[in-house]
């Protein structure tokens, strides 16, 4: 009945049978359904349709209890006034990879009321994370209310980003390391700028782009603690929409180029002068002939960062002619290594629209066609690719179909066969014919026969050992036949097995995997039947049981909590931790899981006591991780180092459980449970609560006074700041005969803080005795004060003798690169260098100073 329209294109071909259900009389449109819901699933689907055009809601409802057709059906459901009734039952009856798409049809056709009214049966029937899936297609207020308790994953979090900006804002607030956040930050600020503004003014760190950093900016005293975090071209823009007189405050001597920039031209030529890695900042009218020199530097790294700042250059012009002319001189660098080739994509394709239309459709064209044909195109090349091609000219059906017509062939690239697959299905012979072009999701739309063709392909390429394995796996994401799944499965590498797993179906298949094949395949099987049958299956090996512990924590069926407590008391060790861990998800809903979990973490198991202690379940809620850290404290009284430590990435759940770390230090030396200790109070140091604990851990030591010099040099790793902690750390190596670690604390302090008093102090302790000096000590840029570091030099020289020599040919060798060795530091060093002492000539003589700098010409 069907196969006059089937070689029409898949749009054409379901208005035809629309207009032709519309034509048919009640009687005939009974008896056409009746016989094409009788045939092949092709032909049942044609039947939906039909039922959908006549919108005969009591077929698409019985449709929706048919798993063959309810997906199609549930897509019907959106156009058609479906009774909430038909969508709970399947709620309650369906399979969780169905029920999923019920919660998404409820949330895409609005029925916020029926979502609130399944939220608490879900939650109590399926457990929080199901229920956390239908939160998107609820009101905002139920969002709020239910949110703290059902927790969400990051892709739930970014659906809530729209109905429920606060409430997840909220949430992350109260996450206990929020940096996985960051790309949520920057959709969340657009429609709270001022809540997100003050949570990223509380955590700059989190601060990686330009928009984070304007809406933080009226919420922090200093912006340098938000510029510190962005790269140089987001701290560019976040100076540009600064007023001018402080844009000059803080454009200084380790600025960028793009920094500099932002400054008039007159005032760019101070900061550039002698240093060759500012010419960018200048017009690209002066300085483009000398930029394009450096493009042929023979470092790999140094060419990228030529061609980026040439490009910038000239696209900060404005000017579209320049900017056309400075693309045009890149092809030299499409042919260069992949860093460079991506350093030109990404820059050409992030230029405004004005400048980009300026350059030769035919330029860019046969620069996407250069860099496609390299094979060492790395991933992030390819996605500049993507991008690239997405800005010069998105493709669209009308081109797609010209190509295909002109030349088979071109089918087969991705971007082509995107628009075939899914509207011109009346060319995917023709592209079929050409070869296999790929996956898709879209042979819904088309005709048995080239289903059929199509998943024949696939196959033969599949099982070919001689085909690439990323073409094997992808063919294999396509295939329906269960004989050739199995066969892929059982005789396959692994990365192609697990890819063919998730077409199987049949239960008992997949049950034999979970408990044959541990590990990927597993793991990959018992993923496919939590979506068929909820995971519940009868275990029968320790790799089964395992993997019915883990589908446990997610399903949550009302017996999961009796299940896993079985199998944390009788079952093997592996299985032990796996139940162990998912306990973890029960915390506060059930009481016997807080039991459970905390004879786990004493548990003489190292394997079980990290199952529980380790990592972060992304579905515990905050009052689970508080629970947690409750947990871990009580089990630090046992001393176990790796419970100690663990509480280092809790701390801040629970801040009271450092009294219980300091309490294990002191006595006979233990150096696993010294490093612990040391490992959880560095966690927290620099902050109140990490001073105040490592002060304790000090005057315990010293208490006891039972092998102090071993604990108190494992507490040299604790890198506290403050200047209470290093005066007391200073005071006790002093007082427990230890001047060379006083002396090391002395040294990291005065070369961080360049406070002559330090410098004073340092010397003393030093004396006559030069070895007690530590290695050079880390520095960061924004640490650095050359007024300071000047009259530290003077001070050091003041003093005299060898050791404040040795420790003034350490300062200039610092000050020297930091300030591109201009004044006085070059002539100090001379002054070193023709030092009386014969080892001090020679300190100051290897100190490695580049030619002075040039002077830009123009």
């Amino acid at each position: 009945m069907s196969a006059p329209v089937d070689r029409l294109p898949f749009a054409a071909r379901m208005r035809a049978l629309a207009e032709h259900a519309l034509l048919l009389s009640e009687a005939e449109y009974r008896s056409v359904h009746s016989e094409l819901d009788s045939g092949d699933s092709y032909h049942r689907h044609l039947a939906l349709h039909y039922a959908t055009v006549r919108r005969d809601i009591p077929e698409v409802v019985r449709a929706l209890r048919d798993p063959m057709l309810r997906r199609r059906a549930l897509s019907a459901a959106m156009r058609l006034p479906v009774p909430d009734e038909a969508l709970v039952e399947l709620v309650e009856t369906a399979p969780r990879r169905d029920r999923l798409l019920v919660y998404g049809l409820v949330k895409r056709s609005r029925r916020r009321g029926l979502a609130d009214a399944l939220l608490p049966k879900v939650f109590e029937r399926r457990g929080r994370v199901e229920a956390s899936r239908l939160l998107s297609a609820c009101s905002p207020a139920v969002v709020e209310e239910w949110l703290p308790r059902t927790g969400a994953d990051l892709s739930v979090q970014r659906q809530l980003v729209r109905t429920a900006p606060k409430a997840v804002l909220a949430l992350i607030s109260d996450e206990l390391n929020p940096r996985g956040h960051v790309l949520l930050l920057e959709t969340l600020v657009e429609r709270e700028p001022e809540a997100v503004g003050e949570f990223v003014a509380r955590h700059p760190q989190l601060c990686r782009s330009a928009r984070l950093a304007l809406a933080a900016l009226p919420s922090v005293s200093d912006v340098k603690d938000l510029l510190t975090y962005l790269d140089p071209a987001e701290r560019a823009r976040v100076l540009a929409a600064l007023p001018l007189e402080r844009r000059r405050d803080l454009v200084g001597a380790h600025s960028s180029a793009d920094e500099v920039a932002t400054l008039p031209v007159e005032e760019r030529r101070p900061h550039v002068d002698g240093h060759r890695h500012l010419l960018a900042a200048l017009p690209f009218e002066e300085v483009s002939e000398q930029l394009l020199r450096v493009t042929a530097n023979r470092t790999l790294h140094r060419r990228a960062l030529a061609w980026r700042d040439f490009l910038a250059c000239a696209e900060r012009s404005g000017d579209r002619a320049l900017f056309a002319s400075a693309v045009a001189c890149t092809d030299r660098a499409w042919r260069d290594r992949h860093h460079v080739r991506t350093a030109v994509l990404e820059q050409v394709a992030s230029a405004p629209r004005r400048l980009l239309d300026a350059v030769p459709t035919a330029l860019l064209q046969r620069m996407v066609a250069t860099i496609s044909s390299h094979l060492d195109n790395s991933r992030r090349t390819r996605r500049a690719l993507r991008r690239f091609s997405n800005r010069i000219g998105a493709m669209t059906a009308e081109r797609a179909v010209q190509l295909v017509r002109r030349d088979p062939r071109d089918g087969l690239r991705p971007e082509v066969w995107e628009h075939i697959a899914a509207s011109r299905t009346d060319l995917v012979d023709v592209v079929l014919d050409a070869g296999w072009p790929g996956p898709t999701r879209r042979t819904g739309r088309w005709n048995p026969r080239q289903r059929a063709r199509y998943e024949q392909q696939a196959v033969r390429l599949a099982t070919d050992d001689t085909v690439e394995m990323t073409v094997r796996a992808a063919a294999a994401t396509v295939i329906r036949d269960q004989k050739v799944l199995a066969n892929l499965v059982d005789s396959a590498p692994q990365s192609l097995a697990v890819t063919a797993i998730r077409g199987v179906s049949t239960q008992s298949v997949l049950v034999r995997w979970v408990e044959t094949r541990p590990g990927a395949i597993a793991g990959a099987a018992s993923r496919v039947l939590v979506d068929l049958v909820d995971g519940r299956w009868a275990a029968a090996s320790v790799g089964g049981a395992k993997e019915q512990a883990r589908l446990l924590a997610e399903t949550r069926p009302p017996d999961a909590v009796d299940a896993l407590l079985d199998m944390w008391r009788n079952g093997h060790r592996d299985v032990k931790a796996v139940a162990a861990a998912s306990l973890l998800t029960f915390l506060g809903e059930d009481p016997r899981a807080s039991l459970a979990v905390a004879e786990a973490m004493a548990d003489v198991e190292p394997t079980i006591r990290q199952a529980v202690l380790q990592g972060r379940p992304a579905t515990l809620t905050r009052d689970q991780l508080l629970l947690r850290a409750r947990l871990v404290v009580e089990a630090i009284r046992r001393g176990r180092p790796d419970v100690i430590r663990a509480y280092g990435t809790l701390w801040r759940l629970a801040p009271e459980g450092f009294d219980r770390v300091v309490e294990r230090a002191g006595g006979r030396y233990d150096p696993d449970v010294s490093a612990a200790i040391t490992t959880a109070i560095s966690a927290a140091v620099n902050t109140e609560v990490g001073d105040r604990a490592a002060l304790s851990l000090l005057d315990r030591i010293v208490a006891i006074g039972v092998d102090v010099r071993q604990w108190l040099g494992d507490c040299r790793r604790i890198d506290a700041r403050s200047e209470r902690m290093i005066r007391r750390r200073v005071n006790v190596f002093l007082q427990v005969g230890m001047p060379r670690a006083a002396a090391d604390v002395l040294f990291c302090h005065a070369i961080r803080t360049l406070d002559v008093t330090w410098w004073r102090e340092l010397v003393a302790v030093v004396g006559d005795r030069p070895d007690r000096l530590p290695e050079l000590s880390f520095l960061s840029s924004t640490e650095w004060d050359d007024h300071a570091a000047v009259a530290v030099l003077d001070e050091l020289t003041a003093i005299g003798g060898y050791v404040c020599a040795k420790l003034a040919v350490r300062l200039v060798a610092i000050a020297g690169p930091r300030t591109q060795w201009a004044l006085p530091w070059r002539d100090r060093l001379d002054e070193l260098r023709a030092h009386e002492d014969i080892d001090i000539r020679e300190l100051a003589g290897v100190v490695r100073v580049p030619e002075r700098g040039l002077k830009i010409l123009g």
